[in-house]
């Protein structure tokens, strides 16, 4: 850490120093003084230095700024980097862009309708997807997509679900692809690939981000099929890091669903349902599902957290038809309150707490019981009431979900066998 500060002290001198050309009433050591450094003008010179040259090789900017926040530098990263480093340069994403392009592909369905009495028309549509899951050694995948993209309630399938999907992954050919399984209600599908495209070196799986931790104005990547001109990029920032909407419900337009999502900003169009959102290290962080069509609203979309996509996927891959474990409970937030994480970054927290019990919880749980963390695969810290529900996802009836709750002024420890 010693090295740290000598460089992060160089770095405030020289732009303290840049300042102040021209004038002559203070030095640039007087200056390194007053910002806390300790010792002779030439101890300062020394400093600066550095031992053979070496002692800032693999100091890093973000390490400079953790620095200059303990030695009370009050705002965000990027507020650091405007104040001190005169950083204005546009972030160059095509790394993250190029990690997104390489698990994305376009997914084609073809359906079959009557058009008479007598008569059928083949018609298709199109979306994207992204490859949830890969074996090299077989040449296999996983697809997620939406429902919606492998759905159409005018086909003469009795599920109604496209006899004839296929992908296109990057390099543009056309591979053979069949349904394992869909949720309507989430809007999710999975999809299964063989071909020896996939024990090749350019097609991965998608790293995925814990979308919990998305945060209002970080960058979202949305890569699809947009107008079914192809694979491409846009880009623009989280609008809304949770928020629910209605939509009419895929297996029955008279009825609607509502959906948990995230709203972006950057431009999505017909053909990018189901493709890939992701943040600016390439992770996926979302599935584009949808945008607001009014003609007065501009770029408002939504994608689906990725927490909620893998979950309802994943339980997809273990029962085939999606089946939700139910343990019995219904949430209240009872306090919500708004603060700074470490990065400056403005967060929501909320008190979850159990407004009834019911069936597989009764005499486990009670009311009033505030939820601390829900455990079923892996631990979830519970700040949010989202967290609850997305981690009940890939659970399946027979499934035991341990929460840590706080009773009394007490943890207590519960475990529910989901029915």
């Amino acid at each position: 850490m010693k090295k740290v500060k000598s460089i992060l002290l160089t770095v405030i001198i020289v732009i303290c120093f840049a300042a102040i050309v021209g004038c002559n009433s203070i030095s640039a050591y007087d200056i390194a003084v007053q910002n806390g450094f300790e010792g002779t003008e030439e101890q300062w010179l020394m400093s600066l230095q550095g031992k053979n040259g070496t002692d800032g090789k693999d100091l890093t900017i973000k390490d400079i700024y953790n620095e200059a926040l303990q030695n009370g530098f009050e705002g965000n990263y990027l507020d650091f980097l405007h104040e001190f480093m005169d950083y204005d340069e546009a972030i160059d994403n095509s790394e993250a862009i190029t990690k997104g392009l390489r698990s994305a592909v376009i997914v084609y369905c073809e359906f079959t309708r009557n058009s008479s009495s007598f008569l059928t028309r083949s018609y298709a549509q199109a979306g994207a997807g992204v490859i949830y899951k890969i074996n090299k050694t077989s040449g296999s995948a996983y697809i997620i997509t939406n429902y919606h993209v492998v759905y159409s309630s005018e086909s003469v399938t009795q599920s109604k679900i496209s006899g004839l999907i296929s992908i296109i992954p990057y390099d543009g050919n056309k591979l053979d692809a069949t349904f394992v399984g869909g949720s309507a209600e989430y809007d999710i599908a999975v999809l299964e690939v063989e071909n020896s495209y996939f024990s090749s070196d350019f097609p991965v799986a998608v790293t995925v981000a814990d979308s919990n931790e998305v945060t209002v104005g970080q960058t979202a990547i949305a890569i699809g099929n947009p107008a079914g001109q192809g694979l491409s990029a846009t880009e623009g920032i989280i609008s809304v890091d949770s928020e629910y909407i209605a939509m009419s419900d895929i297996e029955n337009p008279s009825a609607s669903v509502t959906m948990r999502v995230m709203r972006i900003d950057a431009a999505v169009n017909s053909g990018n349902s189901g493709g890939g959102l992701f943040d600016s290290q390439g992770n996926l962080i979302g599935i584009v599902n949808a945008k607001s069509s009014d003609n007065t609203i501009e770029n408002m979309a939504y994608a689906i957290p990725s927490a909620v996509a893998t979950a309802v996927a994943e339980n997809i891959l273990k029962n085939i038809v999606f089946k939700k474990g139910i343990v019995g409970i219904t949430l209240e937030i009872k306090s919500s309150t708004c603060y700074l994480d470490e990065n400056g970054r403005a967060r929501i927290s909320e008190t979850i707490a159990v407004r009834s019990v019911e069936g597989a919880a009764s005499g486990i749980l009670q009311t009033g019981d505030i939820i601390t963390s829900v455990k079923l695969d892996k631990e979830i810290r519970v700040t949010r009431q989202f967290h609850v529900i997305d981690a009940l996802l890939s659970s399946s009836p027979g499934d035991a979900v341990v929460f840590k709750v706080l009773r009394n002024g007490k943890e207590v420890e519960a475990t529910v066998i989901c029915a």
